[in-house]
């Protein structure tokens, strides 16, 4: 319902002398909600984001952008991917698809993994130089690109980090009851 509309339904209601009645007021001022943004770039987003790659995702906006210069979702994705960690643009995508199959537990413990490497990294510390501390914006990523992130390296952030215990929040499956 439009916001517009909230004082009148409230002077509709406030008016109702029979409770069965409330239904049928609201169901008045009920309109169709809009189609929002998402839902109708709902097409392409799909077909981008189904790369397997962060560099075929990228490639995607790329053309996208090319295709429908304004768009401006497609160009504020591509513009977030060009301006963020290649290491941790790929090591996300790679959590995310993990994390498909994964319980909430088995994923807060993937995403501490994850995490207590990207602070123990290059690139957390170099971001927050950028934006924080020098206030320059201009990142100085390791690697700097997309393409020189090894499969090596992504897989480094889901090991154990060292010294460091998982949070263990996954349950130990129950033993069966005596005489069961």
């Amino acid at each position: 319902m439009p916001e517009e509309r909230l004082a009148e339904l409230a002077r509709a209601l406030e008016s109702v002398a029979d409770p069965e009645r409330v239904a049928d007021v609201v169901e008045g001022f009920a309109v169709e909600p809009p189609v929002s943004g998402l839902e109708e770039a709902r097409v392409w987003v799909d077909e981008v984001f189904a790369g397997e790659t962060v560099e075929q995702i990228r490639d995607g906006l790329i053309r996208r952008v090319e295709q429908v210069p304004e768009d401006e979702l497609a160009a504020q994705a591509l513009a977030a991917i060009r301006r963020n960690s290649p290491t941790g643009m790929k090591t996300a995508l790679e959590a995310l698809r993990r994390a498909r199959e994964m319980s909430i537990a088995a994923t807060l413990d993937q995403d501490f993994r994850t995490s207590g490497h990207a602070i123990l990294g290059h690139d957390m510390a170099e971001g927050i130089r950028a934006q924080v501390v020098d206030k320059d914006r201009n990142p100085r990523w390791e690697p700097a690109t997309l393409e020189e992130v090894t499969r090596e390296a992504v897989l480094g952030f889901f090991a154990p980090v060292p010294g460091q215990a998982d949070l263990g929040l996954e349950e130990a499956p129950e033993e069966p009851a005596e005489g069961a």
